[in-house]
Formats: C-alpha cells, sequence, structure tokens
C-alpha cells in the first residue's frame, strides 16, 4: 500500500513540474512569442562609406578576398556588364563590413555595391548579407537598400535587419527582414515620412519618422 501512495505521489509531482511556468517579470519571452509590431531603431541605421571598400578590408586573406569577391561577382546580372571583367570590377568596388548576427557568434559580412549599373538613380544600391560555407560564401539576404539598420530584436537566434529604399527627400520605403532559419526573409513593409506641413505652410523635418504600412495611403 505504501509503496502505491509513494509511486502516486511521484506521478502527481512530475505532471506538475511539466508544467509551462508564466514567464517572469523582466525575463524576455522567446522569439516566436514577441510581438511583430516594428520599433525600428532608426538612429542605429547606418549606410557604408568609402573608406570600408573590399579594397581596404585589411584582415581578409588572399583566399578569403578571392571567395568573396567571387560570391559577390556570382550575384551580379551578367546582361548588365559588358564584359566578366566588368562585373569582376563592380564587385571588387562594392563596400564590406564584418558582423556577427546569429547567437553562434560566427561572423556575417555586409555588403553595398557602389557601381552605376547596380544602383538606381535615387542611390538604392544591390544589397547583401554573405555568410562563409567551407571555402564559398553565400547570401543568407539579397536585396536593394540605401541604409540598414541592425535591429536588437532577434528571430530564431539571429538579429532582425530594417533595409530603407530612398524615394525622395523626406520619404523612404522600410522593410524588416527576419531570419528563418536559413535565410532572412522579406516581413513588413512601411513608408517612413520625415517632413510635414506645417500652419505657416512650409514642410518641417520631424524629429521621429512617421511610419505607415505601405499601401494604407
Amino acid at each position: 500500500m505504501k509503496r502505491t501512495t509513494l509511486l502516486c505521489l511521484l506521478s502527481f509531482l512530475t505532471a506538475a513540474g511539466a508544467q509551462v511556468a508564466p514567464i517572469p517579470p523582466g525575463a524576455h519571452a522567446p522569439d516566436s512569442a514577441r510581438p511583430r509590431r516594428l520599433k525600428w531603431e532608426w538612429r542605429r541605421e547606418e549606410e557604408l562609406s568609402p573608406s570600408q571598400s573590399m579594397a581596404g578590408m585589411v584582415n581578409l586573406s588572399a583566399s578569403e578576398r578571392d571567395h568573396l569577391l567571387s560570391a559577390i561577382a556570382g550575384e551580379l546580372s551578367d546582361e548588365e556588364f559588358e564584359s566578366d571583367e566588368a562585373r569582376k570590377k563592380a564587385a571588387a568596388e562594392a563596400r564590406a563590413k564584418y558582423v556577427v548576427l546569429g547567437a553562434d557568434g560566427r561572423f556575417e559580412v555586409i555588403v553595398q555595391a557602389v557601381d552605376v549599373i547596380s544602383c538606381s538613380g535615387t542611390g538604392n544600391c544591390a544589397f547583401w548579407i554573405m555568410r562563409p560555407r567551407g571555402d564559398s560564401y553565400s547570401p543568407l539576404l539579397k536585396a536593394e537598400a540605401q541604409t540598414f539598420t541592425i535591429q536588437p530584436t532577434r528571430t530564431h537566434g539571429f538579429y532582425d535587419i530594417v533595409l530603407t529604399r530612398h524615394d525622395s527627400a523626406f520619404e523612404s520605403e522600410v522593410k524588416v527582414y527576419r531570419f528563418d532559419g536559413e535565410h532572412y526573409q522579406e516581413g513588413e513593409c512601411y513608408t517612413a515620412e520625415w517632413s510635414q506641413s506645417g500652419s505657416d505652410g512650409k514642410s518641417h523635418r520631424l524629429q521621429d519618422p512617421r511610419l505607415t504600412p505601405c499601401g494604407a495611403r
């Protein structure tokens, strides 16, 4: 009888312990439980500068540089360049920056093209996040952007990315990209307005951009 009672008590305690405990105040919810409302850290947005050219990446070995240049050149369309040499030249002129986006601590390379062919008339250029895989690099994200923001939030262990495309002096397209376990996928889209008309009939720059979901206006 005592053995039966003890087994029942152990079964009850095990079942009770298996229940999901509520998240304590101040603790972070899992990635999948976090709300998807954008809180854009726009003050942290970046655009790579000429000093961050591929040629200036002195910490790259010759072999690593060749592999990265080959990967970038492979992402550029053959039809847009007069020759293979022109395509390789455009890849070599790209700007690049090492970052660590994943919780695994491995590095990625953010790459922004600057070649006229790879950029639009408003300054939006081909943009990649490249990750080394063995002796080569492959894109985690491929898009077009003028600026990028590495958000403090993560999805599947990788920081979320916000890319902006310049539309006019006071308006940009803002897109959110989140990691799905293999690549970054495009999420929400917004229009960011940086000015509004005042009572004096003039346009005044806003301290913070006004975000409107794309197509909502």
